[in-house]
């Protein structure tokens, strides 16, 4: 994000559906790791941004499938 309005300090994303793991959450899960690769081969530095997908349910499951920070 290039803005001297606008500085990113996260991107997240919690599960739609959290009570199983399921193909939605799966495909969530992918979609969300596209988006970050997308920004990384564009050049984003994530040095200083915190990236995470987990809520309750994927602490709790140890659905750590994205391994961010």
């Amino acid at each position: 994000v290039n803005s001297k309005h606008l500085k990113l300090k996260g991107i997240l994303t919690h599960f739609a559906i959290s009570e199983e793991v399921n193909d939605f959450t799966i495909s969530q899960i992918f979609e969300f790791n596209t988006i970050i690769n997308k920004m990384l081969m564009n050049g984003m530095d994530f040095d200083k941004i915190d990236i995470h997908t987990s809520n309750s349910f994927g602490i709790f499951n140890e659905l750590d499938l994205l391994n961010f920070n």
